[in-house]
């Protein structure tokens, strides 16, 4: 596997419709890609817990229609059904030299990629970033 410059880690429960989150997962996904600079350089990765895998394949929010990121990847989580558990069965199954982490309700600014690979001159060196999410919650 070829390494990606930057990967997403998309840990997910939303794999039905609900009245809060009618499309689940994907309205976030949508708009991280919506507001990518340079999607061709970003792998995004779905982390889905076991309990939920045949309800996310077999459902009609599954992934039958990602954007044209640089790759995709689904993960299977067989850890336990946590967030923590979620997103590092996705960093597991990254090989992107910056991990970003996000969830169905996080929103990215416009061109958030070039943000964060301003914020981070040097890939190489181990670096956290605490962005604010603008989220009510």
């Amino acid at each position: 596997m070829s390494e990606m410059l930057i990967s997403v880690l998309h840990p997910t429960a939303r794999v039905k419709p609900s009245e809060g989150f009618p499309m689940g997962w994907r309205e976030s996904m949508r708009d991280w890609f919506r507001k990518c600079a340079d999607p061709e350089a970003v792998e995004y990765i779905v982390s889905v817990h076991e309990s939920r895998w045949a309800d996310f394949w077999n459902g009609e929010l599954g992934p039958v229609h990602f954007p044209e990121w640089g790759r995709v990847v689904v993960v299977r989580n067989t850890g336990p059904d946590t967030n923590v558990s979620q997103i590092n069965a996705a960093a597991a199954a990254s090989s992107g030299k910056l991990l970003v982490g996000m969830m169905d309700d996080l929103y990215p600014p416009e061109r958030w990629d070039l943000a964060l690979l301003g914020a981070v001159p040097d890939l190489d060196r181990e670096t956290v970033l605490h962005c604010s999410t603008g989220s009510r919650r």
